[in-house]
């Protein structure tokens, strides 16, 4: 659907038909009257705005870890992937992420182990393993727990299979690389230890699993989850090039035994992405900016504003199609997504 020559973005329906030609489901996707469009008080000027796009649009360097594979990646950053008509050029402007990066705090070393700082004793036994290579991990329980299921659902099988354990991952040279604990402490005991303590704590299991924390990570920031039951302690992976994602460990703490309830690192090995910083790009920003945005297309078009009930006129990119890539490889040149 079209008006004064302008598509009307997500103006479609569905209609699900049944061999024998009955209607048994119609949806229609756009609900404003269509005759309710608001015309733009500014021209539209279609060139102008993909000219703008391809000078502004930022094409910066980051560490990625998808796909568990550490690599140097360029990204696209545009201004915007849709604006308003009369918004343009008073478009939002995308606000830089906010990393708090103050140095680790020292603290006194645990004469605790590992297994003691998440509450793994003599009184738990191994239950089952993971087969998953990419998923390698051990699940333990305390002796003698018995759960009983009322029925056979699918929530009291899950409830059978993670109730009062404790899960362990592990990375492929046997060391911890996550921690998920769903013992639950006494009702009996009172949330005592507070954030300052946790976050003492977190440091003091991190000098265990991760002896290279000091000089590899910095604070993110403390506080308590929804119930206040745990402290959550973030902490983000110094690096000279920023991370896409997954620059960052967690570490939780539980308020009533300070017992470490949740760890995890990385998808991708913590030293693997370190060493990241020293390799160098083969491809130049400028070049996978033109490569990345050789297909970039604009177009106006109408979208629906529920809230004012009426249609404005937008600038629209395909950014964010399937079809587009945003992404490429710095070594190779290869595009990804």
């Amino acid at each position: 659907m079209k008006h004064n020559g302008y598509k009307i973005d997500n103006s479609g329906f569905f209609i699900d038909i049944s061999y024998d030609g009955y209607v048994i489901n119609f949806k229609r996707y756009c609900t404003t009257n269509p005759r309710h469009f608001h015309t733009p008080q500014k021209e539209v000027h279609v060139e102008t705005v993909k000219d703008y796009l391809m000078k502004e649009t930022s094409c910066n360097l980051f560490l990625s870890t998808s796909n568990n594979q550490g690599k140097l990646v360029y990204k696209i950053e545009p201004p915007f992937y849709s604006v308003g008509v009369d918004e343009y050029p008073s478009h939002p402007v995308k606000e830089e992420d906010l990393v708090i990066s103050k140095p680790l705090r020292s603290v006194n070393s645990s004469a605790e182990t590992i297994e003691e700082m998440i509450g793994l004793t003599n009184e738990h036994e191994y239950i089952r393993e993971s087969k998953d290579p990419g998923l390698r991990g051990k699940v333990f329980r305390k002796k003698n727990l018995t759960l009983v299921s009322s029925d056979k659902s699918i929530d009291n099988y899950m409830r059978e299979r993670n109730d009062e354990t404790i899960k362990i991952q592990y990375k492929e040279n046997g060391k911890i690389k996550g921690i998920f604990s769903f013992e639950n402490p006494s009702a009996n005991l009172r949330k005592k230890y507070n954030r300052k303590q946790g976050y003492e704590r977190a440091l003091q299991f991190l000098e265990k699993v991760l002896p290279s924390h000091q000089t590899i990570l910095r604070f993110g920031g403390v506080s308590y989850n929804t119930d206040e039951s745990w402290v959550l302690v973030t902490f983000y992976l110094t690096s000279n090039i920023p991370f896409e994602y997954g620059g960052m460990i967690n570490v939780n703490v539980c308020r009533k035994t300070l017992r470490i309830v949740y760890y995890m690192e990385p998808e991708t090995e913590v030293d693997k992405l370190l060493s990241l910083q020293e390799e160098t790009t083969l491809i130049s920003a400028t070049k996978a900016k033109e490569t990345l945005l050789s297909l970039l297309e604009v177009e106006a078009v109408w979208k629906e504003d529920e809230e004012k009930g009426c249609f404005t006129l937008h600038y629209q990119t395909n950014l964010l199609e399937p079809n587009f890539h945003s992404r490429m490889n710095a070594k190779t040149g290869e595009l990804l997504d």
